[in-house]
Parts: structure tokens; C-alpha cells; sequence
């Protein structure tokens, strides 16, 4: 169901997953189902059912990577924290 789902609106977070399915009475409205729909989704991810473009994670930030350009720019780095 939630493949056929995502396939028609996409991109969804799992949260909007789970809450579709529960809607529709497909899964119980519970905290182990929304974990379940989570494993769910990465399990179909994995069995190339559905493409990660499909699921988003709305409160996902990328976190800066540290970065110098040699051994000497990181020693400077450190002694100047």
C-alpha cells in the first residue's frame, strides 16, 4: 500500500506515510506501527521498491564537514580554538 501511495505522491515523509495507512485502516494507530512503517520503508528502499527521492525528511539538516588543506592549516585550526 504504501508503495502504491508514494508512487502517486511523492516525495512524503514517513510520518504522512503512517498517517495515510492509518487513515485507510491499513495499520493500527499506535507508536510500534510508526516505527514499523519507518523499518517499512527503508526494508522496500533496500529491496529497490521505492527510491529514497520518493520518502523526505523535512527536519534532516546536512552538517558542515570540517575541511583544510594540508597538516599544517589544521594544526593552526586547533591552536586558535
Amino acid at each position: 500500500m504504501a508503495r502504491e501511495l508514494l508512487s502517486m505522491h511523492h516525495p512524503m515523509s514517513v510520518r504522512q506515510v503512517y498517517y495515510q495507512c492509518g487513515s485507510q485502516q491499513v495499520i493500527e494507530d499506535n507508536r510500534w506501527q510508526d516505527e514499523a512503517v519507518g523499518n517499512g520503508l527503508v526494508d522496500a528502499h533496500t529491496e529497490g521498491l521505492i527510491p529514497w527521492e520518493w520518502i523526505e525528511d523535512r527536519l534532516w539538516r546536512p552538517s558542515p564537514v570540517a575541511m583544510w588543506e594540508d597538516m599544517n592549516d589544521f594544526a593552526e585550526d586547533m591552536l586558535d580554538r
